[in-house]
């Protein structure tokens, strides 16, 4: 039993208590309402909600969004340049990132916008819900082509009901990860808030799901693709892989290229972030860290900092 049922309890049943009570109560109702808020839990929670949202609906005016519609335990935010977004109940879900910021790699995506061309060809590898595919769609337009690959089933889920919300004609999704040999391989997806952001062959527990990885050279060959302009790719560390598998579309076509680099990610798969660098380096590109503030900086090779960076064709 709280304590607040405890108090009014003995109030409705104890007739001196009660008199006593209201007396008191006709000169200091404000502080007890007050201290009633505080004597139970529940209100508690509930007064720690409306905060929350209070602060959700005061920042809306400084997000680039337009409106946000919730129905049928669905929210879906509607942004001004057009795109929008489905948030799942999923705590797992990487779209909840979008209830506490509003938005997603803000400075990345602004990046897009100076790189990504009308009439592209461009491919999106660790496609998560869909942020970047669908501002890439928009970005390339009609004329354009996006390459999904997503290889974590709830989020390939998501992927493809966000790509339907935003009449996302011009994307084709696939199932599948990319890397530096074709073969099936098992994947560990966190159990933990927005854990398949973080799901890795590397990881040693979470729901194990079996993936089809393929050679993005192999990929293009395959479907007579004989362009490529763009890839993004956030796939936990196994950067260095997919740009193995990719070799003969550097080669060919210098697409440019938005990645993360991160030291641990990079640790599971055996090599560092230099590497990545080295790599990329012998191919005739130059890399820039994305900063806070969508500078692009060149960095020291030697210690390199975590985040996205932009490397273009010399």
């Amino acid at each position: 039993m709280s304590i607040k049922t405890f108090l009014r309890n003995a109030i409705t049943y104890n007739a001196t208590i009660r008199m006593w009570f209201v007396a008191l109560c006709a000169r200091f109702t404000t502080p007890l309402f007050i201290l009633q808020r505080y004597l139970s839990a529940e209100d508690l929670k509930n007064l720690r909600l409306v905060n929350q949202w209070r602060e959700v609906v005061s920042s809306l005016e400084k997000l680039p969004l337009e409106k946000a519609v919730i129905a049928n335990g669905k929210s879906t935010f509607y942004y001004r340049n057009g795109v929008s977004f489905h948030v799942i109940a999923s705590k797992t879900s990487m779209s909840n990132v979008l209830l506490t910021t509003g938005e997603y790699e803000k400075s990345e995506t602004r990046t897009l916008q100076n790189v990504v061309k009308p009439g592209g060809i461009v491919v999106d590898a660790g496609a998560n819900f869909g942020w970047y595919s669908v501002q890439l769609s928009k970005l390339v337009g009609a004329e354009g082509r996006v390459l999904a690959f997503e290889p974590v089933p709830d989020s390939f889920s998501e992927l493809l009901d966000n790509l339907s919300l935003n009449h996302c004609q011009n994307v084709d999704a696939f199932p599948i990860a990319l890397g530096n040999r074709a073969e099936t391989m098992n994947l560990y997806v966190p159990e933990f808030s927005m854990g398949t952001g973080a799901a890795s062959e590397f990881l040693d527990r979470g729901k194990k799901v079996s993936v089809l990885k393929a050679r993005l050279d192999d990929f293009f060959r395959s479907r007579g693709l004989s362009r490529l302009d763009f890839i993004k790719a956030d796939i936990e560390g196994g950067e260095l892989y997919l740009l193995e598998g990719a070799g003969s579309l550097l080669d060919d076509f210098h697409p440019q290229l938005l990645l993360e680099i991160v030291d641990v990610h990079c640790r599971r798969f055996g090599h560092s972030p230099t590497e990545v660098f080295e790599y990329l380096s012998k191919k005739g590109y130059v890399g820039y860290f994305i900063d806070d503030n969508g500078r692009l900086v060149k960095p020291d090779a030697r210690c390199l900092p975590n985040g996205n960076y932009l490397f273009e064709w010399a």
